[in-house]
């Protein structure tokens, strides 16, 4: 999975995610070049846990919007998605 970071920036972050005890590495036997990365149980349980908060943070944010004098493209895409006629891209 490519994640358009450069390659020493994607190790830093690696790096901090394994040094804060949210991902775990391993080499895969067959492939020495490749690391494999895994979430912790920390991780999951944050992930769990900040998703719904993140959510309900966003709902409110465009709650907010829609109470303003907001374009009603961009407001209708970030209500709907993407490919629900909420073509925002004008």
């Amino acid at each position: 999975m490519q994640v358009g970071l450069s390659q020493s920036a994607t190790s830093r972050l690696v790096i901090r995610l394994r040094d804060r005890g949210l991902i775990t590495t391993s080499t895969p036997a067959h492939d020495h070049r490749r690391v494999e990365l895994r979430l912790t149980t920390v991780a999951q349980k944050v992930l769990r846990v900040g998703t719904p908060v993140l959510t309900d943070a966003v709902c409110d944010a465009v709650r907010d919007l829609a109470e303003k004098d907001t374009d009603r493209a961009l407001l209708r895409y970030l209500q709907e998605g993407p490919g629900h006629g909420g073509d925002a891209q004008r």
